[in-house]
C-alpha cells in the first residue's frame, strides 16, 4: 500500500499512512472485536481536510494532492505507535485510536489539529495554509458494527462543519438501539457461522459470471458479474444469500467496492470483454464509499468504459435527486448505466427521461411467462416500445426457453439473459455461453439514440 508520508523521515511516527477503504473495514472490526472482549477502549477519530475545495481553485488539484499528503504525513508524526492512520476518501483520514479512554480523545485531536494547522504547507505551488474538522467516536463495552461505527464519525465530522472558532471537533455517542451488533451473525441456511467483513478478503469473494447475448444473432454482448462467498467449509454462498446479509448488517458499500475491484481487475485482464455489475442504494447514498468507487473507476478510464453499472428502479426512484447526480458522474467517466428490475417499481416517464440511462433489463417475473400469460406479454412488449421510444437499449431477464427467446427478437429486445442463454459460472471455471458453445464476439452495445 502506497506510504503517503511526506514531511516525516522514514521510520518515524506510527506504521504509515494507507490508503485502503477494505483495510479500513477490517481494521475497524478488529479494534471493535477487541474492546468488546477484553475491555480495550477503542475510539475512532475522524479527520477532513476542510478547506481542500479552495485548495484546488487556488492552487489546482495536483498541489492540492500535495497538500494532503503534507496532512498525512503530519499526523503520522504526532501519532502515537499503537494507533493506526488511514486515508480511506478523497480529504478523509480515519485515526484509529486503540487503548484510547473517551477523556483523552480531545487531547490527541487538539495535537493532531496543531500539528497540521500550525504551519503553511510548502507546495510545488506556494506556501497554504491547512484547516482541519474533526468528528470521533467511541466503541460502547458492548461493541457495535463497523457500519454504526462509521456512521456516527462521519455525522460528528459533518456537525463539526459548523464549528466556529477553536477546534473544529464533534465527539458522538452510539446510540443504545445500536449497541451489540453482532460481528458474527448465523446464516441457519448454510448451517455456519459468517463473518461479513471478512469475506471481504479476496479469497472469499469471488464473482460469477452470466453471459448476455444480442436476441438477433446470440453472440455474446457482455456478461453480468455476480458476487459468490467461498465460506470456510467450501461451500458457496450466492447472491441471494450474501446481498440480504451485507445489506442487513450495514456493510453492503464495502461489498460493493470489493465487487468493483474485482470487476475492474478482471477486465484488465480481458481487455476485449464488457462487464456488468450491481450498485446497492445504500452505497450511493454512503459518500465515503461512493468517493472510492468513484477514484478507483478515475483511474482505470479505459476499463470504465467497459463497465455497466446496473441500479435497479425502485431504488433509482426513492431518491430521484441524488441518483441524478450519480448516475451523471459515472457517465462522465465513461460507464455505462443500466437500470435493473425495470417494471418492478414505479419510475415516471419524468424519471427515466432525466436519467442518463443507456440499458433497461426488463424484470424478469414478467419474462418468464410469456408463453402462458397474455398479461405478461402486453406488458413486457408496452415496456419494450418505451424503451424503443426513449432510444434505449433493452435486455430481458430470465430468459427460460427457445419459444420465448424467438417472441422477444421478433419484438425487438436488444439482449437476453437467463438459463437459457448461459447459467452464471465463476470467472475459475470459464464463462460459458449455453451448451451451443455460441462465438464469443463482442459486438458494439446498440446505441438506439444515434441517428
Amino acid at each position: 500500500m502506497k506510504d503517503l508520508r511526506s514531511e516525516s523521515p522514514a521510520g518515524t511516527g506510527a506504521a504509515g499512512v494507507m490508503t485502503n477503504w477494505a483495510h479500513l473495514a477490517e481494521a475497524l472490526a478488529a479494534g471493535i472485536s477487541e474492546a468488546s472482549r477484553s475491555s480495550v477502549p477503542f475510539s475512532l477519530l475522524v479527520l477532513a481536510l476542510d478547506n481542500l475545495d479552495d485548495l484546488n481553485c487556488d492552487i489546482g488539484c495536483d498541489a492540492a494532492d500535495e497538500a494532503l499528503n503534507i496532512v498525512a504525513g503530519r499526523i503520522d508524526k504526532v501519532a502515537r505507535r499503537r494507533d493506526q492512520v488511514i486515508r480511506h476518501a478523497g480529504n478523509r483520514f480515519a485515526v484509529l485510536l486503540r487503548g484510547c479512554p473517551a477523556a483523552q480523545v480531545r487531547g490527541i485531536a487538539e495535537r493532531m489539529a496543531h500539528a497540521v494547522e500550525a504551519a503553511a504547507a510548502t507546495t510545488r505551488r506556494g506556501r497554504v495554509r491547512l484547516r482541519v474538522r474533526m468528528g470521533a467516536v467511541q466503541v460502547p463495552d458492548q461493541g457495535c458494527s463497523v457500519e454504526t461505527l462509521l456512521r456516527h464519525a462521519r455525522d460528528a465530522l459533518r456537525s463539526a462543519k459548523h464549528v466556529s472558532g477553536g477546534l473544529a471537533l464533534v465527539t458522538h455517542a452510539v446510540a443504545p438501539e445500536d449497541v451489540a451488533a453482532p460481528a458474527l451473525v448465523h446464516a441457519a441456511e448454510l448451517g455456519t457461522l459468517v463473518d461479513p467483513v471478512r469475506l471481504l478478503n479476496e479469497q472469499q469473494v469471488m464473482l460469477a459470471g452470466q453471459p448476455v447475448v444480442s436476441a438477433k444473432t446470440h453472440e455474446l454482448a457482455f456478461h453480468e458479474a455476480l458476487v459468490r462467498i467461498k465460506l470456510a467449509d467450501g461451500t458457496i454462498m450466492g447472491a441471494a444469500e450474501a446481498v440480504p446479509l451485507a445489506e442487513r448488517h450495514g456493510v453492503i458499500p464495502l461489498f460493493d467496492y470489493r465487487v468493483l475491484q474485482l470487476a475492474v481487475s478482471h477486465l484488465i485482464k480481458a481487455p476485449t470483454e464488457r462487464l456488468a455489475i450491481n450498485i446497492s442504494p445504500l452505497t450511493l447514498r454512503t459518500n465515503d464509499t461512493w468517493a472510492a468507487f468513484t477514484a478507483h473507476l478515475g483511474a482505470h478510464p479505459s476499463v470504465a468504459q467497459r463497465l455497466i453499472v446496473e441500479l435497479t428502479e425502485t431504488a433509482a426512484i426513492d431518491d430521484p435527486h441524488i441518483v441524478q447526480g450519480r448516475l451523471a458522474t459515472l457517465k462522465i467517466l465513461g460507464v455505462t448505466i443500466a437500470i435493473d428490475d425495470f417494471g418492478s417499481g414505479h419510475t415516471s416517464f419524468r424519471h427515466l427521461r432525466s436519467f442518463p440511462v443507456d440499458i433497461l433489463k426488463i424484470d424478469g417475473s414478467f419474462v418468464c411467462n410469456l408463453s402462458r400469460s397474455r398479461e405478461d406479454r402486453f406488458f413486457t412488449r408496452t415496456l419494450v416500445e418505451l424503451a424503443q421510444h426513449l432510444g434505449i437499449a433493452t435486455v430481458a431477464e430470465w430468459v427460460e426457453d427457445r419459444e420465448t427467446a424467438s417472441i422477444l427478437a421478433d419484438w425487438g429486445v436488444t439482449y437476453l439473459q437467463g438459463d437459457y442463454i448461459g447459467a452464471a459460472t465463476l470467472w475459475d471455471e470459464g464463462p460459458q455461453v449455453a451448451s451451443a458453445r455460441r462465438r464469443r464476439i463482442l459486438p458494439p452495445l446498440v446505441d438506439l439514440r444515434a441517428g
